[in-house]
């Protein structure tokens, strides 16, 4: 991914989003061992430079492991919500706006699933807030 020579020939590392829930779904369910897995959230869950962080609540627990390349942003985190943790993907490519616009956007992004996930999380199995 940061080889310019193999990116020119076009032999990129290539990935999606759904890839980096996956992942993140496997680490949550402990796979491939639940010590890999420990280990693995562990150093995810330590402070970055990320940007799903940035749209969630302080005091949110979460692990994610943001990345960048020239006109391209992404980010994945698997967030700890009390009854339905969920893991959310999101990867960007731009090149009309600025690092700064795509970083707002991944946080406005961020801010919608996670307000729609907290009140998921609240509820009941018919969809009534019973919870916290």
């Amino acid at each position: 991914m940061l080889d310019a020579i193999a990116a020119v020939a076009d032999r990129e590392n290539a990935s999606t989003p759904l890839d980096l829930v996956q992942t993140l779904r496997l680490l949550h369910e402990g796979r491939p061992s639940r010590w890999v897995a420990d280990e693995c959230l562990a150093i995810l869950r330590k402070p970055k430079n990320g940007f799903i962080d940035r749209g969630l609540p302080p005091g949110t627990i979460f692990a994610s492991k943001p990345g960048q390349v020239d006109g391209a942003l992404c980010d994945a985190a698997l967030v700890s919500l009390p009854r339905r943790p969920y893991a959310l993907g999101v990867m960007t490519k731009y090149a009309q706006c600025s690092d700064r616009e795509v970083e707002e956007f991944i946080a406005q992004v961020t801010e919608t699933v996670h307000s729609a996930l907290v009140v998921w999380d609240r509820s009941n199995g018919f969809g009534r807030v019973v919870y916290g």
